[in-house]
C-alpha cells in the first residue's frame, strides 16, 4: 500500500526571505551592471552563476514524502531521496527547540523553504533538511548515523504510517529483521 504525504506551502518566515534572497541577487547583479557597465564579461558571468544556483535550488525544493511497500521516498522537484526500510533505525517527532543550533552548510535557507545539509552545533554532526516550514519537525535516523529531518502539516500520522509500513515491511521478510 503506498501513502503519499504532500508538504505544506512555504511558511511566512520562507516568503519573507525568499523576497528578501531575490532583493540581494537583484541588487548584486544590478551592482555588478552599474559597476562594470553593459556588456561586461563580469555581470555575464554574475548572471550565470546565479541563475545556476537559483535552478540547483529550485531542484531541490521538496514537494512530498511516498511511503511504499519497501521503502520510504522524500520527492523534491528533481532528487528523490529514497531510504529503505531495512536501513532505517528510527522514526521520531522532534519539537522546535531540538532544532536550535542547525546551521545551513550548502543548501537554502528561506528559499522557498529549509533543505540541504545543515550543521548540528550541538551534536557537531550534518544532517540533512527537507522542510517547507519551521516547524512539525520528523527525525529519521538510518543504520549508518545519518539523520534526515523532514517536516509535514500530520507529523504524528507521519511518523504512524512509516512505523507501519516498516513493521508490515518486517513481517513480510523475516530474513530482513534487525536485532533491536
Amino acid at each position: 500500500m503506498v501513502r503519499t504525504f504532500r508538504y505544506s506551502s512555504i511558511d511566512r518566515r520562507a516568503r519573507r526571505l525568499t523576497v528578501i534572497w531575490f532583493i540581494v541577487i537583484a541588487a548584486v547583479i544590478t551592482g555588478f551592471w552599474l559597476l562594470h557597465g553593459e556588456g561586461s564579461y563580469l555581470v555575464a558571468w554574475a548572471v550565470s552563476l546565479t541563475a545556476a544556483v537559483v535552478m540547483l535550488y529550485a531542484m531541490s525544493i521538496p514537494r512530498k514524502v511516498v511511503i511504499g511497500e519497501t521503502a520510504l521516498e522524500i520527492r523534491c522537484t528533481i532528487e528523490i531521496t529514497h531510504l529503505h526500510y531495512s536501513d532505517i533505525r528510527s522514526v521520531r517527532r522532534i519539537s522546535r527547540e531540538e532544532m536550535q543550533r542547525k546551521y545551513v552548510l550548502f543548501g537554502s535557507y528561506g528559499f522557498f523553504g529549509y533543505y540541504g545539509y545543515y550543521l548540528d552545533i550541538r551534536r557537531w554532526e550534518t544532517i540533512k533538511l527537507y522542510c517547507t516550514s519551521w516547524d512539525n519537525f520528523i527525525e529519521i535516523t538510518d543504520v549508518y548515523e545519518k539523520r534526515y529531518i523532514i517536516n509535514n502539516p500530520s507529523p504524528d500520522d507521519l511518523v504512524g504510517a512509516v512505523t507501519t509500513a516498516m513493521r508490515r515491511y518486517y513481517a513480510s521478510n523475516p530474513s530482513q529483521a534487525r536485532a533491536c
